[in-house]
């Protein structure tokens, strides 16, 4: 900055030493520095107080102040440089920060060119060992002076030779400036690291030179297969451990080392394989786990006892196979197993006795309220030795198991190895399957018809088990129920093939007296699959006369509940799918003048807020199905939607949903537990059993879990994805937009996001993270309103017409895709934003549609805009019109706010990428850089794994955060 007054401009001169080049190559470099004023020169330190005012202009400024960052804040005369401060000091002259002289009149040239280079990579696999260096490319007369120098610091790097200097380019990135001077050898580990990481990102800016070719190295994480050999008597076990890749292989004796973890690919020169050293960590875990952790000199692993011997071999050998390992038994130890054997699980299955609904029997743990009675299997379980036979009740294997044995001994004297994991396994299916032991009959459970299916698969995990008949139990319960009812052909043409499998499965079901969960992905027409299996039941029950009328039918009505706005779509897809049956849309004011017609109608059709409004005259009757349509809307078990849900009464539950799982695993209780009700026990156990321990345990236990739990509800939730079964769907292209905040915005934002902080921490630690519900909330909607346009908030001097980063995004973005001829639909949280959206529309001229929670005729805006091409624009709510409706006229999905969960920000997708779609969609999300609209991004990420686990979807709400999760988003970079 100028001093005021002045009118004389600091000049530096920087006097380098003859010979700089050979000082530089010492890494050593005595620099003067030098001003002129008033036609005299001064070192910098001697300028006489009398020379003074004059002008510091801003490249001489920064001269400077890298002066005084070398000497500590004082102004010297003379410094003395390494290379790395050299390279930055050229930067700041090639910037015009000071003239250079080479003595006292050569002038330093600065070529107007690069010097590149390459890098060098060399590889030698059998040492697992690299090695990687920078080289210059010499040409011309840089290539004949051998007094040259390569300079090279973060962000500045030079070339010198004589009274020449030219910048080297490229620059190679943060971290690997080190290689403009020295050679870096990787071994071990950090080799693999590189190969994978870092050698592609350095090839994208430079040439590389490699031995092996570049194109030829590919790193990839092997497939590690292990052997195991035993060896021992019946009082002591040795087992060596062994790893191969191809035909390497390795000893796993626990010593630390060089794990030598590159192996070469014998089949591929160029390729390697990195040795898994998680596996393999894992599987010596195992084996020492078993007791096999007494290391010998030779690397094996021994265990000494007659009892830890047997307690190993019960647990060890069904664990080996398992694990697919290949196992080596010894001459010595097969003989001593010869006198044993493993004892198997037999199980045999028949039809128990019928049980009626209320009985002593089904009234405990939450009861079963399906059709008129309840289905139970008599389950006679029994370990036997498999050689001989000889039978062992539970009982005698739990005691076996409390003294700590592995093993039980025959009446013969034989000793019978058991797996302790395979009695755990059947430990839980008993308990997860509700069975009751009979008291009168040791060995005989009675289980509830409803977990058949779900035996039926949790049988196949368990190993060693015979099912003594090979009668499963769904074979048992099919029979004596009532056939599967056939589409008619009218219904038969129009149905997708993966629509008529969602229909026979509904009708299974329905045939077994029980009720599920269809989950398929929006857009695949989970509305004509559940009226396919009305339409039929209806029409094979005989329901109406030939003149119209309700004969003596045995079905009575049956009752969707569905989102307000879907009120109307089902009774039109009613009318076109199943025509013949008798429709009562029961919605609008005076719905109280059809009461007494309810009882003649074959489909009744309301919305959730009317079921909670008029839920005592919907209990007068019992419906023959019950259909929940966007069953997220009872997700939490607690509100009215849900508990006037749970206290309707009827022979068949269906729920219909896109999202299964959006926050926790209790979404999937409360869909169930209406489905089914009583099958996953009560909220309270399986809250306990599965919802707690899956936010606590590590992932490998709660991949397990999850997977458990997934088992048990597969058999009656179906799901499919639109990428598996539309293969004519055309593609769905994802991306996101990012925008920076306009300079009002930042300062409201940053200031903002201050005040935020304190308020929020300040509440959490006082009040705790349930207390500060609505603090949290408050604080991150206002941040992300800030985000869409300042005239969210209600602040004075702020209007429409305060500039948005994301306005100015979204109007590029939209300018594009209406003069590319596509159709739009704006999603967004705000209905302000939309509101401002749609100002900008007219603004612009440009035709729209409109929907929010507002809207009265809902449907007749999706017709309006579906009708007329020349209506590019549909601005959407999306909490009003995220799901249920069909737009696939439009093709291109703009979120201009992201969500929490980004499976509602999918539903709202599917509007367009659904059925009846010819055009690639593409969806566009608008993200603003830096703020909490990026990290709600990246929060996410991290919050898939739950339901992707349990039915493959996304989840996450703004209210599933830790501690943790409120600073990243709060955090002030």
């Amino acid at each position: 900055p100028a001093l005021e007054g002045a009118e004389r401009r600091l000049e530096l001169s920087i006097i380098l030493p003859p010979g700089a080049v050979q000082g530089l190559q010492r890494d050593r470099l005595m620099v003067t520095i030098e001003t002129e004023l008033m036609g005299k020169r001064y070192l910098l330190q001697a300028v006489p107080p009398s020379a003074q005012p004059y002008v510091v202009d801003e490249p001489c400024e920064r001269m400077l102040q890298f002066i005084e960052k070398l000497t500590g804040g004082e102004v010297h005369g003379s410094l003395m440089l390494g290379r790395k401060q050299t390279a930055e000091l050229l930067s700041l002259i090639a910037a015009g920060g000071a003239r250079v002289r080479i003595g006292r009149n050569a002038e330093l040239e600065f070529q107007d060119w690069p010097v590149t280079g390459r890098l060098n990579l060399r590889i030698e696999p059998e040492k697992a060992l690299g090695r990687v260096w920078w080289e210059p490319v010499w040409t011309g007369r840089w290539r004949e002076d051998r007094d040259r120098s390569v300079l090279a610091t973060r962000g500045h790097a030079w070339a010198w030779s004589g009274n020449t200097v030219a910048a080297l380019r490229p620059l190679l990135p943060d971290g690997w400036e080190d290689l403009f001077f020295k050679a870096r050898e990787m071994e071990g580990p950090d080799l693999p690291r590189f190969l994978r990481e870092d050698l592609p990102r350095l090839a994208e800016i430079c040439e590389v030179d490699s031995d092996p070719p570049l194109e030829q190295i590919e790193v990839r994480t092997g497939s590690p297969a292990f052997t195991i050999s035993l060896d021992g008597h019946k009082g002591r076990l040795v087992a060596q451990l062994e790893v191969a890749y191809g035909i390497r292989r390795f000893t796993l004796d626990g010593r630390s080392g060089d794990p030598k973890e590159l192996v070469p690919d014998p089949e591929r020169l160029g390729a390697w394989n990195v040795r898994d050293l998680h596996q393999e960590a894992d599987a010596l875990a195992r084996v020492n786990h078993l007791g096999l952790n007494d290391r010998l000199e030779d690397g094996r692993w021994r265990v000494v006892g007659e009892e830890r011997v047997l307690n190993c071999l019960g647990s060890g050998l069904p664990l080996f196979r398992r694990l697919g390992w290949r196992i080596l038994v010894s001459e010595r130890l097969r003989s001593f197993l010869d006198q044993m054997e493993e004892m198997v699980l037999s199980i045999k299955f028949q039809a128990a006795q019928r049980k009626s609904v209320g009985s002593d029997e089904d009234s405990s743990g939450g009861g079963f309220r399906l059709g008129s009675g309840q289905d139970w299997l008599q389950m006679d379980l029994a370990f036997r030795g498999e050689r001989q036979g000889e039978r062992f009740s539970m009982a005698q294997v739990m005691e076996a198991l409390a003294c700590g044995r592995s093993y039980l001994t025959s009446a013969n004297g034989r000793v019978v190895l058991f797996d302790e994991s395979a009695v755990d396994g059947v430990r839980d299916l008993l308990s997860e399957s509700g069975a009751r032991a009979d008291p009168g009959a040791g060995g005989l459970y009675r289980v509830k018809g409803v977990h058949g299916l779900y035996l039926d698969s949790a049988l196949e995990d368990l190993p060693a088990v015979r099912v003594e008949g090979g009668v499963r139990p769904s074979v048992i319960l099919a029979a004596g129920r009532g056939a599967e009812v056939p589409l008619r052909p009218e219904l038969e043409k129009v149905l997708r093939a993966y629509q008529r499998e969602g229909y026979s499965w509904l009708a299974r079901l329905r045939a077994r007296g029980l009720g599920g969960v269809l989950a398929d992905e929006m857009g695949l027409g989970k509305t004509v699959q559940v009226l396919a299996v009305l339409d039929s039941a209806y029409a094979l029950a005989g329901g109406r006369s030939a003149g119209g009328d309700r004969a003596a039918a045995p079905l009575r009505p049956s009752l969707v509940v569905c989102p307000t706005s879907l009120v109307l779509n089902w009774a039109r897809e009613a009318e076109r799918f199943a025509p013949e049956l008798r429709v009562l849309v029961w919605h609008g004011p005076k719905r109280g003048e059809k009461a007494e017609s309810l009882g003649q109608a074959d489909l009744i059709i309301t919305s959730y807020a009317l079921l909670r409004r008029d839920l005592n005259t919907l209990l007068e009757h019992e419906f023959e199905f019950l259909v929940l349509d966007e069953a997220q809307h009872i997700k939490n078990p607690d509100t009215h939607n849900a508990r006037s849900a749970r206290a309707l009464r009827a022979q068949t539950r269906y729920v219909l949903t896109g999202t299964p799982v959006e926050n926790t695993a209790g979404d999937l209780w409360s869909m169930m537990d209406f489905s089914l009700p009583g099958y996953l026990g009560s909220y309270k156990e399986f809250r306990e059993r599965y919802e707690l321990p899956m936010r606590t345990l590590g992932s490998e236990e709660r991949g397990e879990l999850g997977r458990r739990l997934g088992r048990r509800v597969r058999p009656f939730l179906l799901r499919r994805k639109k990428v598996d079964v539309l293969k004519d769907l055309p593609p769905k292209l994802e991306q996101i937009s990012s925008c920076v905040l306009s300079a009002e915005q930042e300062e409201l934002y940053r200031k903002l996001l201050e005040s935020s902080r304190k308020e929020v921490f300040d509440s959490v630690l006082s009040k705790g993270m349930g207390a500060s519900r609505m603090v949290i909330l408050t604080a991150l909607m206002r941040l992300r309103q800030v985000c869409c346009h300042p005239a969210l908030l209600p602040i004075e001097g702020v209007s429409e017409e305060t500039p948005s980063g994301k306005m100015e995004l979204f109007s590029e973005i939209l300018d594009e895709t209406l003069d590319s001829g596509h159709r739009v639909l704006v999603f967004s949280q705000f209905v302000q934003m939309l509101k401002i959206l749609r100002s900008h529309l007219k603004a612009r001229d440009i035709r729209y549609c409109y929907l929010d929670g507002s809207t009265r005729d809902r449907l007749g805006e999706v017709d309006r805009f579906n009708g007329d091409a020349t209506i590019p624009v549909f601005l959407i709510s999306l909490k009003a019109g995220g799901t249920g409706l069909n737009l696939a006229s439009a093709d291109t999905v703009i979120h201009f706010d992201p969500w929490w969960n980004p499976a509602v920000e999918d539903q709202a997708t599917d509007r367009a990428h659904r059925i009846g779609q010819r055009r690639t969609v593409h969806s566009i999300r608008l993200v603003t850089e830096g703020t909490v609209e990026e990290k709600i991004m990246e929060l996410q990420q991290r919050k898939r794994a739950l339901a992707e686990v349990l039915v493959e979807e996304g989840t996450g709400s703004p209210m599933d955060l830790s501690m943790e999760d409120l600073e990243r988003l709060l955090g002030m970079d």
